[in-house]
């Protein structure tokens, strides 16, 4: 799930919700809150694909990890996979 996984990177980054909300405010301009944090960690909202892009860069990992939990090939390995 992927409030679970959210909560998850966010603990290990060691920031509280109030924290993750505040750097992604100030660091990407976004309009969060700890309310919203929590909402998308308990499945009752889901993130915009645009915000989601920006909670995986801040999480430091992929947003298909974020969505999948797996990260996603690299184009060198699909092509060399396919030769």
């Amino acid at each position: 799930m992927l409030g679970e996984k959210m909560k998850k990177l966010r603990k290990e980054n060691k920031m509280t919700q109030t924290e993750l909300s505040e750097k992604l405010n100030s660091q990407f301009g976004l309009n969060t809150d700890r309310v919203m944090i929590s909402k998308w960690e308990t499945g009752f909202q889901t993130p915009h694909i645009d915000t989601l892009k920006i909670l995986a860069e801040v999480l430091e990992v992929s947003a298909d990890f974020l969505l999948t939990g797996v990260e996603s090939v690299q184009a060198e390995t699909v092509e060399e996979s396919t030769i």
